[in-house]
């Protein structure tokens, strides 16, 4: 969108922007009344004019929530304080549940395809893991 230098476009212009945290960021929608319209499944980035689908959002979403799965349970490790460790306990079992709810999304939606494992392997990660069990209870 082009504006001139007066002051009525310049208002016109920012009106057709909501900020999200990043001063290159916006949603953008239809600002012609005071009831704007919305289109949350795509994020315009002013500077660039590049657009987010909903398939970029969700990943970035899956993604986020992905490190913070890891980063709880270092924390997890990390801390002494019985308190602590059920409070992070609770988050990282949260997150985990968010994380997850994002991949059915992403699946059920053909944006995360996924295969079955074939039987060999599975028996073989099976095997692999009854042995290691087996090992640490002697």
């Amino acid at each position: 969108m082009k504006t001139t230098n007066t002051s009525k476009n310049k208002t016109n212009a920012k009106s057709n922007f909501r900020d999200i945290g990043s001063k290159n960021a916006a949603y953008t929608g239809k600002s012609s009344s005071k009831n704007t319209t919305v289109d949350y499944s795509t994020v315009e980035f002013a500077q660039d004019n590049v657009k987010l689908e909903d398939a970029d959002i969700v990943s970035d979403v899956l993604a986020t929530q992905k490190g913070l799965v890891k980063m709880y349970g270092t924390a997890l490790t990390e801390v002494d304080c019985t308190n602590l460790r059920g409070i992070l306990n609770n988050q990282l079992s949260e997150c985990a549940d968010d994380q997850f709810e994002s991949f059915q999304y992403m699946h059920e939606r053909g944006l995360y395809p996924t295969e079955q494992a074939p039987m060999p392997k599975i028996k073989q990660a099976k095997k692999r893991f009854t042995n290691k069990e087996k090992t640490f209870d002697k």
